[in-house]
């Protein structure tokens, strides 16, 4: 009985790891997208970059 609660913890607490890990993941894609974009709009309109 202890051992399947501790199965049970261990499985939600992968879960939330997994969560976590897959919001950090698209918070890090955004952020170098972000840059990428902007670096693109900045090379194609200089005048936008310039303001």
């Amino acid at each position: 009985m202890f051992k399947k609660i501790y199965i049970i913890h261990i499985c939600t607490d992968i879960v939330k790891f997994v969560k976590f890990l897959h919001f950090f993941l698209l918070y890090l894609l955004f952020i170098f997208m972000w840059d990428y974009f902007e670096d693109c709009l900045s090379f194609h309109l200089p005048s936008l970059h310039r303001s």
